[in-house]
């Protein structure tokens, strides 16, 4: 992100996580393309498309949907990250949360703006290793390990109240784990 910082600051970045599978190419497409569309009335948002959950899952992360902004998005109303099966099934019942897909769409700014503010220590080591000479490899990679391994979900996004929700559903799965590799399968 830092790099596209220096020459795209005001463009829209798509950040997806490696291990979504979906099934229907065409359909993710429009998807992001209305995410796009949502994201450019909203500066200083980042919006995460949510799943709309078809079965009880516990080893995904949940979105609670807060005030409708328009008619498939809203304001987000916090994390909850691999509930219990009763959990779950309240979820599901309550219609109201959406499998967190870690598909999100915003400005490459804002995205800036919250790795400053909530990554602490990380941000500016990230920033020395962008400025750095390119002939330092063994500094960079130095510099890269000292960085705590944590995902985006845990180290901004749960971390801020300027998340934005696109409502899908989608055919998506986390082929990361393992139940849902094994759905892929059968």
């Amino acid at each position: 992100s830092l790099k596209l910082y220096k020459n795209y600051r005001e463009d829209t970045v798509f950040i997806c996580s490696a291990d979504s599978y979906i099934k229907n190419e065409e359909e993710f497409v429009k998807l992001i393309r209305e995410a796009e569309s949502i994201i450019a009335q909203y500066k200083g948002k980042v919006l995460l498309i949510g799943v709309l959950p078809n079965y009880i899952e516990t080893g995904y992360g949940y979105i609670r949907l807060g005030t409708q902004l328009g008619q498939n998005y809203f304001h987000g109303d916090g994390f909850v990250e691999k509930p219990d099966h009763a959990r779950a099934q309240e979820f599901i019942a309550e219609g109201k949360y959406l499998w967190n897909t870690l598909l999100c769409v915003s400005h490459i700014e804002t995205m800036i703006n919250l790795y400053r503010t909530h990554w602490g220590d990380g941000f500016s080591v990230a920033e020395q290793i962008v400025s750095m000479n390119s002939h330092d490899d063994d500094l960079k990679r130095n510099k890269y390990s000292s960085l705590q391994n944590t995902s985006i979900d845990y180290a901004l996004l749960e971390k801020t109240d300027e998340i934005l929700v696109l409502k899908s559903s989608m055919e998506w799965c986390d082929i990361g784990h393992w139940r849902s590799f094994q759905r892929l399968q059968s």
